[in-house]
C-alpha cells in the first residue's frame, strides 16, 4: 500500500503535458529507489516476526510472507 502512495506523489510532480508513456517513465524513475526500500524493508520485518517466540506474530508474520510471495510471483 506504501508503494501506491510514493506512486502517485511522483505522478503528481510529473509535468501534466507530457503524454501519458512519458509520464509514466517519469514517475516509476523518481520511484523505482523508494519502492525497493519499502519492499526490503516490508521483508525484513516479515522475517523477523516469523522468528519471534510470540506465536502469534510468527505465526501471523509466516502466513503474510507466504501469502503474498505466491501472490507476488
Amino acid at each position: 500500500m506504501d508503494d501506491a502512495f510514493v506512486l502517485l506523489a511522483a505522478w503528481r510532480r510529473t509535468n501534466p503535458r507530457l503524454s501519458v508513456p512519458e509520464r509514466l517513465g517519469h514517475t516509476y524513475s523518481e520511484a523505482a529507489v523508494s519502492i525497493t526500500i519499502t519492499s526490503i524493508t516490508n521483508f525484513i520485518s516479515f522475517m523477523i516476526g516469523t522468528i519471534t517466540p510470540f506465536p502469534s506474530v510468527s505465526t501471523s508474520s509466516g502466513i503474510r510472507s507466504t501469502v503474498r510471495s505466491i501472490l507476488l510471483n
